[in-house]
């Protein structure tokens, strides 16, 4: 069984993918079998761990396409650490899901399968169908932020779209956080 972390804030440039990274890394060479999945277009993941961008996610989700996870996963040369990456294309992945019927599902289907002691999904910042999904597949989410207030802002926007999810997302965080006004 695996656990599945969202990594995720809804604002751009506070570190989720440099704490995805890190943490599968480190979680790869303590001896877990962790699998990383890009769910951003800018494709990060693969920059920063030497690789070409490649379109995984697009051919792992798309509806007209029927590659299964063992076909989409790559190996990042860190040994027990495997990634899925994402590149552009994953914007036609999002048009092609839109109309889509149960879509927010999906992700959470396909890693149903996985064979890993932990997934983690890196997040992009917008919020869209993709974003919902990563919320529902999730067992935990964690927040990487910056100490300013856009950062904190999306670190709320984050808990209020998880709460809003509530009746379908079994995705949970701990911690003193509660959701006001005042940030």
């Amino acid at each position: 069984m695996n656990i599945i972390i969202a990594i995720l804030n809804q604002k751009g440039g506070v570190g989720k993918t440099t704490t995805a990274v890190i943490l599968a890394s480190g979680l790869a060479r303590s001896g877990c079998h962790v699998l990383l999945i890009d769910l951003d277009t800018q494709g990060n993941v693969a920059d920063i761990l030497c690789l070409p961008q490649s379109d995984e996610l697009r051919r792992l989700l798309s509806p007209n396409l029927h590659y299964t996870l063992e076909q989409v996963i790559t190996s990042s040369g860190l040994g027990q650490l495997d990634v899925i990456r994402s590149d552009k294309c994953t914007t036609a992945l999002k048009q092609s899901l839109a109309s889509v019927t149960l879509r927010e599902y999906i992700l959470a289907d396909v890693l149903a399968s996985a064979d890993y002691d932990l997934v983690l999904l890196d997040c992009s910042p917008s919020v869209d169908f993709l974003h919902f999904a990563t919320l529902v597949a999730a067992d935990f989410l964690l927040i990487p932020t910056w100490l300013d207030k856009l950062a904190v802002n999306g670190v709320r926007d984050a808990l209020q779209t998880l709460a809003t999810l509530k009746r379908i997302s079994r995705c949970r965080w701990q911690g003193s956080y509660q959701l006001s006004t005042r940030l």
